[in-house]
């Protein structure tokens, strides 16, 4: 009896694997969470996320967890997605910037398959310091307050400046500029200080979540429950526009050269009225006077580079260190990570890596070559109708499997199999007159951004139809 019990409970966990194994075949794509960073939310993985659907055999997952949180209020927002997802603890997840961070706490409580982090500030982020401790506000207030400076102590009537652009306006103009900039910096500081101060506490060098995080128990827990971890770093080209490739990355070179204009207009300025004689002027002697205030505001600009990159902890002697303009190249290295990092060099900024082709790509490879997830494959299509034997119309189907679902059609037709026309006809059927002779229709059928293609000939006797 004791045997048989046994058995019988053998066969009930054998049935209850192969129904598992059904079930998990039955899911069929593998699910891929992409958890997305500071100052962000789910809908910035909507272009990563097509194409990891048309690319890998996977079903993508992203949910906004509150950029602004502690990281493992983040985490635990996470995983409660995926619990109400009914997510395996076979998933993988795709973290960008805090993403990473966040992705690598919920895995102490929920394991991946794999976790994939990109600019992510493993080590922290000197600039979320440099935030919270008000540098950059200060900063800020300081351009504004040396532009205004120079803009209202040159608040003189239009006399007698003989320089050809009329320097008295032009200077004020790009006072005011830099002065707007300023403000802007300071604006932006005092944003994110009162909307991410939790994050940004998080987030700073020397924060207790990033001890504890790569604490070895985390650490040991971590390497024990996630079989394939890896970091992709990113370092931008240059470090000439790095401010602007941070805050405004889709400008950042018209923007430099914009930097560039006001720099010129304040050495001329400061050349011209340090040098300022005009006996009619009734403020010649302040003009000269005040002339310094040009060369101050030059200050500002021409270090506004070296000084961000202060601020973001790359700051290499009188240069500028690797940095994706946010986080620096080395701290975005994955502690204890399976595999080698991933460098891309010259990388996107950091707001950009998750849109850039080299990351999709490279993640692609990764998640396919090293994690063993397949490869999306191309829908497939037949085309199904009647087989007349004399003129009329007849409508066809076609038949489309596979891919990723969500099908689009397009007809063609030709009278020789070779010249085809498109006939503008997108749903899944194509109703036609035939006339005797060979007609050849054609169905492309896209799918996930893969395309396949079926024909049929459509052939009605001539005899005796042609006479």
């Amino acid at each position: 009896m004791l045997k048989s019990s046994r058995t019988f409970r053998h066969r009930c966990a054998i049935l209850f694997a192969l129904l598992y194994a059904v079930q998990a075949n039955a899911q069929g794509r593998w699910p891929l969470v992409l958890q997305h960073g500071f100052n962000s939310d789910a809908g910035t993985w909507s272009s990563a996320s097509s194409y990891f659907q048309q690319q890998l055999y996977v079903q993508p997952f992203s949910w906004t967890t509150g950029w602004g949180s502690h990281l493992n209020t983040q985490a635990d927002a996470l995983r409660s997605h995926m619990t109400s997802g009914q997510l395996p603890d076979s998933a993988l997840i795709v973290g960008h910037s805090n993403g990473g961070l966040v992705a690598r706490d919920a895995s102490y409580y929920q394991p991946f398959r794999a976790i994939v982090t990109v600019g992510t500030l493993h080590t922290g982020a000197p600039l979320a310091q440099s935030v919270r401790d008000g540098s950059v506000t200060n900063y800020g207030w300081f351009m504004y307050n040396l532009a205004a400076t120079a803009y209202n102590d040159y608040d003189f009537p239009d006399c007698c400046e003989d320089w050809w652009d009329n320097e008295l306006y032009a200077a004020r103009a790009a006072a005011s500029d830099e002065a707007g900039l300023g403000l802007f910096i300071v604006s932006a500081a005092v944003y994110f200080t009162n909307s991410g101060s939790d994050a940004l506490e998080d987030m700073s060098p020397n924060s207790a979540f990033l001890a504890e995080l790569n604490g070895s128990t985390r650490m040991s827990h971590e390497a024990q429950t996630v079989p394939y971890r890896v970091g992709i770093r990113s370092s931008l080209q240059s470090w000439h526009h790095v401010i602007w490739d941070a805050i405004d990355p889709d400008n950042a070179a018209n923007d430099t050269y914009l930097t560039w204009i006001l720099e010129d207009e304040f050495l001329y300025a400061w050349d011209y009225y340090s040098e300022y004689y005009h006996a009619a002027d009734p403020n010649e002697y302040w003009k000269r006077y005040y002339s310094g205030d040009w060369l101050a505001a030059l200050a500002m600009l021409s270090g506004l580079n070296y000084s961000w990159c202060n601020f973001i902890g790359a700051s290499n002697g009188g240069s500028c260190g690797a940095s994706d303009a946010i986080v620096p190249f080395d701290r975005q290295t994955y502690p204890g990570a399976t595999d080698a990092a991933i460098d891309i060099s010259p990388g996107p900024p950091h707001s950009k890596e998750i849109d850039s082709p080299d990351f999709q790509s490279r993640t692609r490879t990764f998640l396919h070559d090293r994690v063993g997830v397949p490869t999306s494959s191309p829908p497939s299509v037949y085309i199904d109708g009647p087989t007349p034997n004399q003129p009329g119309t007849y409508t066809y189907n076609a038949i489309a499997s596979g891919g990723i679902g969500g099908y689009q059609y397009r007809w063609y037709e030709s009278g020789d199999g070779y010249n085809f026309a498109d006939t503008g006809v997108t749903s899944s059927s194509y109703t036609a007159y035939f006339w005797p002779g060979p007609t050849w229709i054609r169905v492309v059928v896209t799918s996930g951004g893969q395309q396949s293609t079926a024909e049929r000939v459509v052939d009605i006797p001539c005899n005796p139809y042609c006479n």
